[in-house]
């Protein structure tokens, strides 16, 4: 809950629909200013998550920049599940690159 709030008063843009996107993170890059987050797979599946396994096996996977609403009490890890929102357009390749408009961690 506390990170939650974290995330809403670091946006600018208020969400009112659905998440774009609801997965689990299966990648992060080494500053963790990046997420590779991916749906349609286990929590198991994503502890254990080898990309090229899953091409044209129809989940979706999304890279997305989290700079924009970083808040350096939280680390992204892999295997948490997250919910997106995403401000613009999705790039249409594999992996998707999203903008990110708004992050919230959902707890298991």
């Amino acid at each position: 809950m506390f990170f939650s709030i974290l995330v809403v008063a670091g946006c600018s843009k208020e969400y009112t629909s659905e998440p774009t996107i609801v997965g689990y993170i299966v990648e992060t890059t080494p500053d963790e200013q990046e997420i590779l987050v991916v749906n349609q797979i286990s929590k198991e599946q994503a502890m254990d998550f080898e990309l090229e396994q899953y091409i044209g096996k129809g989940i979706d996977a999304y890279y997305i920049n989290v700079d924009k609403v970083w808040d350096f009490t939280f680390d992204y890890e892999v295997g948490q599940k997250v919910r997106i929102w995403v401000d613009g357009l999705v790039d249409d390749s594999f992996p998707m690159q999203v903008e990110l408009g708004k992050i919230e961690m959902i707890e298991e």
